[in-house]
């Protein structure tokens, strides 16, 4: 399956999805069981970070050397109609919505999802980036070049346990990493990692 992403010169988004189907790629997608974002690298993987859109995912996984930072296709409406079961039993399961209503929501239904599902979850409050940017993520986050000490402060400062809310998580850095990227602005276009 495929995710086409049209960004337009006015702002906005066109994503067409596609899939194989009798030998080829057809447009459309799959009503049930769409399997997730890197689901070939989640059987490895220690660290399991949600994030909602594939340009979410991308941007955040830049700064996430030993974590997997995953989605699913179709935004806050599609939750149900993915296949969530490789996560069954995880231990170490962060859910991060985007900064608005929707992305609230879904982030409480796929935790719903996982605790049935055995695993540990703890949600990222990005309530407060709203007042930025309605629908804010970690894609902006990169945009506006933030560096990894900002991400990794933000999202501790942030997580609770689900289920605990009144609970913060433990601020244990080795949530994310031992090894820390650096952001490294190139061109004055562009921000890269790279790690020292």
């Amino acid at each position: 399956m495929y995710d086409v992403r049209v960004n337009l010169p006015e702002g906005g988004k066109i994503v067409l999805p596609m899939h194989w189907a009798g030998g080829q790629w057809v447009a459309g997608t799959i009503s049930q069981n769409r399997p997730l974002y890197r689901l070939e690298s989640i059987a490895e993987a220690n660290k399991i970070i949600i994030v909602e859109g594939c340009k979410t995912a991308d941007a955040l996984q830049q700064y996430m050397a030993k974590s997997l930072v995953i989605t699913w296709q179709g935004g806050s409406n599609a939750v149900a109609k993915t296949d969530w079961s490789p996560l069954r039993g995880r231990t170490n399961v962060i859910i991060i919505p985007d900064a608005d209503e929707p992305g609230r929501k879904a982030a409480m239904q796929i935790a719903n999802l996982l605790v049935d599902m055995d695993c540990t979850v703890r949600i990222c409050d990005t309530s407060s980036m709203e007042s930025v940017k309605s629908g804010w993520d970690f894609a902006d986050a990169l945009a506006d070049n933030w560096n990894s000490d900002k991400v990794f402060d933000f999202i501790l400062e942030h997580l609770s346990v689900f289920g605990e809310e009144e609970k913060p998580a433990e601020k244990d850095p080795d949530v994310f990493e031992t090894e820390i990227p650096e952001i490294v602005i190139k061109n004055d276009q562009k921000a890269t990692i790279e790690y020292k």
